[in-house]
């Protein structure tokens, strides 16, 4: 795990740890997942830090936060991107996922 030990001690951490990222519903949920459960490969350490992901992607660790939890409701096209890129989704997923839940939002207001 990259970043400090109090990592493992957030609720994030404990929300997701272990848990497979196609078992999540949600935007939200699937990023918080992938964070947690990220890895570079055989014998590394598991989950990224918010700041280390944020850093990855190119944004704040706090606008990172934010898109986490909900605050920001749609990243822009070059960020989804990165995303994705990092935690290995297909191109084009996490996109289709926020329209589709837009969709949902929109005919609940």
């Amino acid at each position: 795990m990259q970043g400090g030990g109090k990592y493992t001690s957030t609720e994030t951490f404990k929300r997701f740890a272990n848990r497979n990222v196609s078992d999540c519903d949600t935007f939200r949920d699937k990023l918080m997942c992938a964070r947690v459960n990220y890895s570079k490969g055989k014998g590394a350490k598991k989950g990224l830090s918010l700041r280390a992901a944020a850093k990855k992607i190119g944004v704040t660790s706090v606008y990172l936060r934010q898109i986490e939890m909900g605050e920001r409701k749609v990243p822009n096209a070059v960020i989804i991107h990165n995303i994705e890129a990092l935690y290995g989704f297909e191109q084009g997923y996490l996109a289709k996922l926020l329209s589709s839940e837009q969709k949902v939002d929109n005919k609940g207001a």
